[in-house]
């Protein structure tokens, strides 16, 4: 009878933190820059926990790397930042961008700053969903990282 290995708590932590997202395996691994492979192996407890991921989660994700190690602290870097954004199909609606700069009383000007773009591209981009302007998901990536920073560098 083959005895099965116990998963390290990190490990387990960024099982959890992949299965709560709402794309497959493989797309997360992209988005954290590795391979499928790669994350499975984290995921399963044969690989360890490197800082370059634990980097990756706390950019991409808002992962906060003392929970991910030590399992203390809060989830997130930022409280204020919801589960809900993690997903894919939520990063690219405008509307759930809009209502997170509102809640956060985060400016368009203040982004349009970061990004060094007109507060007029921003807005247009935020409104794209109201003016059937097409936006590519890059720009709204960018845009929420900047939102994102916004609200870490508050806190």
């Amino acid at each position: 009878m083959a005895v099965k290995a116990k998963i390290p708590p990190a490990c387990a932590r960024v099982a959890s933190v992949v299965g709560s997202l709402v794309e497959t395996q493989a797309q997360a691994a992209n988005r954290l820059g590795m391979t499928r492979g790669q994350l499975s192996a984290v995921c399963n407890g044969r690989s360890g926990v490197s800082p370059r991921l634990r980097r990756a989660l706390e950019t991409n994700l808002g992962i906060s790397p003392e929970w991910l190690m030590a399992g203390t602290g809060p989830k997130r870097v930022c409280p204020a930042i919801p589960d809900s954004i993690a997903s894919p199909a939520r990063r690219r609606d405008p509307g759930a961008l809009r209502a997170f700069c509102a809640r956060n009383r985060i400016s368009y000007r203040e982004i349009a700053a970061r990004k060094g773009c007109w507060v007029s591209y921003v807005s247009d981009a935020l409104r794209a969903d109201t003016t059937g302007k097409a936006v590519s998901e890059t720009m709204y990536d960018a845009l929420w990282r900047i939102a994102l920073d916004i609200v870490r560098g508050r806190g």
